[in-house]
């Protein structure tokens, strides 16, 4: 039998030049090891590194730490924020944090997720069914109306900053939840880059990155007045704009960017993406605006509220995730979705 290959632990891994001096290199708090480097993030000055965690009860939890190239003020600001949502609030909606961020070197461990939902509309991946994004919806309308409750508002809602992971079953029936108590073996007999969604597993859904997010009090009170989103311009909401008189920030910007990313995963592509930013703006500044799904006879009617209810052009006329929630809730049941109240 031929001995499988044990993957070594990277005491010294090779990182770029800004990174190499970090203490990155060698261990991570708490006597972490980097093991193997999962995404290069050179817009966000960061790197993401397999780490496991050890836990109280024994055995380990997979991990990612993302570690930024020196302690900027956003570094600072995204470490924070995850530290008080994650941490401090224990949101599951959220991208949970394993360890206390560190600062020498400056990182975040994270429970680690599988990718984003930009998978499921990448070219030749096979149209979503109704009950896939209903579930999508209810899991990021859930998370974002306990952020809302919490006086904090994402403004960073889109494909790339909702990540997933598959949630596997043992033959008995019981759930086995979390990315750390997935069989490898179960695991790996999923394919790596299907092109539809594999039947009978369960996906969970979370936001992450919360480099934009902000406390709403503090915004009103002139403390921390955010500036324009630097986010894909499909994404941007009309009172985000340069010049805008509607109020920003408020959390029916995330409503907004919530029945974007719907449209997307019902068109199968980036809404407004085949305009110019420029030119975007101009569409988006028209208060007659009516983003609608392109083959409209596909989805129910109740999805197709949906996403109006959402990308209504004047913010307070935007229900709270919280009422859309209400609101649809026969509907999630209709179509089976979990975690509905």
């Amino acid at each position: 039998r031929k001995k499988k290959k044990r993957r070594k632990s990277l005491a010294a891994p090779e990182l770029s030049a800004p990174l190499a001096d970090s203490a990155c290199q060698s261990e991570a708090p708490g006597g972490l090891r980097l093991r193997e480097l999962i995404h290069s993030c050179r817009s966000t000055a960061a790197e993401l590194y397999k780490v496991r965690v050890p836990r109280e009860s024994g055995g380990c939890l997979r991990g990612a730490a993302k570690c930024f190239r020196g302690l900027s003020s956003s570094a600072a600001a995204e470490m924070a924020m995850h530290s008080e949502v994650a941490l401090g609030l224990g949101l599951p909606g959220v991208v949970g944090v394993l360890q206390q961020p560190s600062q020498s070197p400056p990182m975040l461990v994270l429970e680690r997720m599988e990718g984003s939902l930009l998978h499921f509309v990448q070219p030749g991946f096979e149209r979503l069914g109704e009950d896939f994004i209903a579930d999508i919806a209810v899991q990021l309308l859930r998370a974002l109306e306990m952020l809302h409750s919490h006086g904090l508002a994402h403004l960073g809602v889109q494909p790339s900053n909702i990540l997933w992971r598959r949630e596997m079953r043992s033959r008995g029936g019981a759930g086995e939840e979390g990315v750390d108590l997935l069989g490898v073996k179960a695991f790996k007999a999923l394919p790596t880059e299907p092109s539809k969604v594999p039947e009978g597993v369960q996906y969970t859904f979370k936001l992450g990155d919360l480099s934009t997010t902000v406390k709403l009090s503090d915004s009103f009170a002139g403390l921390a007045a955010p500036p324009r989103p630097q986010q894909d311009h499909s994404y941007v909401p009309p009172e985000a704009l340069p010049s805008s008189r509607l109020r920003w920030p408020t959390e029916k910007a995330d409503i907004w960017n919530t029945g974007m990313v719907l449209l997307q995963l019902t068109d199968g592509v980036s809404p407004l993406g085949d305009l110019s930013p420029v030119v975007a703006a101009q569409v988006l500044r028209d208060p007659g605006l009516v983003p609608f799904p392109r083959e409209a006879h596909l989805w129910s009617n109740e999805l197709k509220e949906l996403v109006l209810d959402c990308l209504q052009w004047q913010p307070d006329l935007r229900p709270s995730a919280h009422d859309l929630l209400l609101r649809y809730q026969s509907y999630f049941a209709s179509r089976h979705c979990r975690n509905i109240c």
